[in-house]
């Protein structure tokens, strides 16, 4: 099965983990953001965030508006 991937425009989320490795400002929180670039060989989105500019993986990605 193919995963559909997201392309620029479309609306992303992505959860940081609920651990200690990850800072308290980002524990377990989930973040929206448009797709701001695609990167299909290194399998990365690249997103303006609440918190700044972030690459977030195909893998932890969801899409959750296509446009």
């Amino acid at each position: 099965m193919t995963k559909i991937i997201a392309e620029i425009g479309d609306i992303i989320s992505w959860t940081f983990d609920d651990s200690q490795i990850e800072s308290d400002m980002f524990r377990g929180k989930t973040f929206y953001a448009e797709v701001a670039m695609v990167d299909i060989e290194e399998k990365n989105y690249c997103v303006y965030a609440d918190y700044g500019q972030d690459l977030i993986s195909f893998e932890n990605a969801k899409i959750v508006y296509i446009n």
